[in-house]
Parts: C-alpha cells; sequence; structure tokens
C-alpha cells in the first residue's frame, strides 16, 4: 500500500471512530442514528468502522442529528488527532 492511501485509511477510520464515539456519548444505537440521519445503518457501521469514506452531506446529517456542527465535528477530529499523536 502506499503512503496516500495509508493516510485515507487511517483519516476514514479516525473519523469513524469519533461518528461512534459521539453517539454513544449521545445514547443513541446504530439503527437510531442511521434512520434519523436518513442513512443505511450498514453504511454507517461501514463508515464507523473506517471501511469507507463519508460525504460533506451524509456528515452534515450525521452531525444535525448529534447537535453539533460539521465545523465542530473537524475541530473534535484535530483535538483527537492531537492526542492520539501525542499517545
Amino acid at each position: 500500500l502506499n503512503k496516500k492511501y495509508k493516510i485515507f485509511v487511517m483519516e476514514s477510520f479516525r473519523i469513524g471512530s469519533l461518528i461512534s464515539e459521539l453517539r454513544l456519548m449521545r445514547h443513541l444505537t446504530r439503527d437510531e442514528l442511521s434512520h434519523q440521519a436518513d442513512i443505511g445503518s450498514k453504511y454507517l457501521y461501514l463508515i464507523e468502522n473506517g471501511k469507507t469514506n463519508v460525504s460533506t452531506k451524509i456528515l452534515y446529517n450525521i452531525c444535525k442529528v448529534l447537535g453539533i456542527t460539521v465545523r465542530e465535528f473537524y475541530s473534535l477530529h484535530e483535538i483527537k488527532n492531537k492526542i492520539d499523536f501525542k499517545l
């Protein structure tokens, strides 16, 4: 695998992981979040597990259900990356 692809896969995993963490913090099941965000639960599973990337529109829908903006999501993502990097 080339370096660019590895970075993409890692970013997909981190974004999905953060979505999963936020979902659990809101006490939502995967089915509840997917239904409210108007996406399939299997697709949400793939996103949360870093198996696929997420479009801006889908991320917007997910963030709306989670009660945050996309900008806030990316701020949390940056903070989490800095913490993970230091560990």
